[in-house]
């Protein structure tokens, strides 16, 4: 008996090398007290260095029973590994299986969504469209004024003009509290009191603010490219009618470099009956208007092809030089003015 619980020992007395330890055959009985003092020393901590040093059974007996156990204690953990992949495969395909469904519903929950109605605008009263109206002309206004450009301060050209800013600076020099239309009339007594001499000095001042107005409108307006001058131009034009004022400062900038747009065959056919009847132009302007146009009526259409030729002409080189001065090309047919 106590053979056999050592051969069978488990996990504790398996290991142990008891080929050395019988004085005897293996088969017949041994004492109490021998099997116990193995198997104490089989417990705890000392079974691996006690284990590898104590040769007490052959490697014959020990390896039949460690083989046989450990046989039998691997094929249920085999067994036991099995359904876990099992399971887990399973538990894969159930995820897999909620997803696909999770997708399935969200495809749906896409499919049933309604497209968000869209609010109606309501219609504007009678003074809800003038004020926005006036809000666009307003806007209008501001972008013109924006690219009008503002010309230079000129100095005074006419002789009037040239005595009444001398008097004012004298009036400012003798009474600075003066002011409002106690000045204005002071300096219209100065301007009535003048003598002949100093009548001609003003004038000869103001012709000479002529000629240096012109230079200082030619620097200003070469300070500028061509393309901003029209611009300004068009502005201008755009501002008049938006306002319904015709202002000094919203003349149109006379620059040489703007091009000049395509006369039309009834402007060729004007400038020839100038070139041929110099007379002409002596008439009053209404008269004149009246022969020149009967004179256009009474032409036949083989006549008036010279005068197409000229207008065509005429379009092709605004088209060249409007690409060679501004950098782009007309968006509309040109007509018959100045940019």
């Amino acid at each position: 008996m106590p053979a056999k619980l050592v051969r069978q020992g488990g996990v504790f007395l398996q290991h142990l090398n008891i080929s050395d330890a019988f004085s005897r055959p293996v088969r017949q009985m041994i004492s109490h007290a021998h099997v116990q003092r193995l198997s104490m020393l089989s417990r705890g901590r000392f079974v691996g260095p006690i284990a590898a040093r104590a040769p007490l059974l052959s490697r014959s007996l020990t390896n039949t029973y460690a083989t046989a156990a450990q046989a039998k204690s691997s094929e249920p953990k085999a067994a036991k590994s099995i359904p876990k992949v099992r399971k887990v495969q399973a538990t894969k395909t159930k995820e897999t299986a909620e997803v696909k469904k999770t997708k399935g519903t969200g495809k749906t929950q896409k499919a049933t969504k309604k497209e968000p109605k869209r609010r109606q605008k309501k219609a504007l009263t009678p003074e809800q469209e003038e004020k926005l109206s006036l809000r666009e002309k307003k806007k209008q206004i501001r972008e013109c004024k924006a690219l009008c450009l503002t010309p230079p301060r000129l100095h005074p050209t006419a002789a009037f003009a040239v005595a009444r800013q001398e008097a004012g600076k004298l009036v400012a020099k003798e009474g600075l509290h003066e002011k409002g239309i106690y000045m204005i009339q002071k300096i219209q007594e100065h301007i009535q009191n003048l003598r002949s001499e100093q009548a001609e000095e003003y004038e000869r001042i103001a012709e000479e603010n002529k000629k240096l107005n012109e230079q200082i409108m030619a620097d200003w307006i070469k300070s500028y490219t061509p393309a901003q001058i029209r611009d300004a131009n068009i502005a201008r034009r755009k501002l008049v009618k938006l306002t319904g004022k015709r202002q000094s400062r919203l003349t149109l900038i006379d620059d040489p470099r703007l091009v000049a747009r395509p006369a039309p065959p009834y402007a060729h056919f004007t400038r020839t009956q100038y070139q041929e009847d110099p007379n002409l132009i002596n008439l009053p302007l209404l008269e004149r208007s009246h022969r020149i146009s009967a004179l256009w009526k009474a032409l036949s259409p083989e006549e008036r092809k010279a005068y197409d030729q000229a207008y065509r002409e005429d379009q092709q080189r605004y088209y060249r030089e409007y690409k060679e001065v501004y950098g782009d090309e007309p968006l509309r047919p040109p007509s018959a003015r100045r940019e």
